[in-house]
């Protein structure tokens, strides 16, 4: 399977059209420019997107539950880590998108690619030249803070099914899936 992480954004630029409440536009572009900034690998562009502390709390089986970062710095360190191990590029293919004055739910898959010496550190028993792919469930809300159209994200909450990669649930990629992305 080949991930458009372009198609990220399918979801949110029609809400984003067809919205016309201010708070929720600038919530809705806010949460755009932090996935753009999440697939592009930008570490500074990405947090100026959110709160001065911003909380995450992920739920997954098999993971570590209401993990996640809880400041600002564990956030800053969070993505580093995301960008640094190569795991940031993905297509979110969004079926549900519900937006009110304090919080954004988006439900649907996430396929991220995951390079193969990622994976071996993980444990997995994998070829560490290649890259992977690793799709879930995930329903993430986001909670926004803020007055007006000043608004920040302030962390995630985040649902997925199945949670880390295992061996069970990647596929290896071959070249072609993955020219361009990687």
């Amino acid at each position: 399977m080949r991930i458009q992480p372009e198609r990220s954004f399918v979801a949110i630029d029609e809400r984003i059209r067809q919205t016309e409440n201010p708070r929720h536009r600038a919530m809705l572009e806010n949460y755009r420019a932090h996935l753009a900034a999440e697939v592009a690998g930008d570490l500074d562009a990405i947090m100026a997107t959110m709160s001065d502390e911003p909380a995450y709390h992920t739920w997954s089986p098999g993971g570590e539950m209401n993990g996640g970062p809880k400041n600002r710095a564990q956030t800053v360190e969070f993505y580093r880590s995301i960008f640094d191990n190569g795991y940031n590029k993905l297509e979110r293919v969004t079926e549900k998108l519900v937006v009110n004055d304090d919080y954004i739910v988006n439900e649907g898959w996430l396929h991220t690619i995951y390079p193969g010496r990622t994976l071996a550190r993980m444990g997995l028993d994998v070829r560490p030249e290649r890259y992977y792919l690793h799709s879930n469930r995930v329903v993430a809300i986001l909670p926004y803070v803020g007055e007006g159209t000043d608004v920040r994200m302030d962390g995630e909450d985040v649902y997925t099914l199945p949670g880390r990669p295992t061996e069970e649930s990647i596929v290896e990629l071959n070249d072609a899936e993955v020219e361009g992305i990687v």
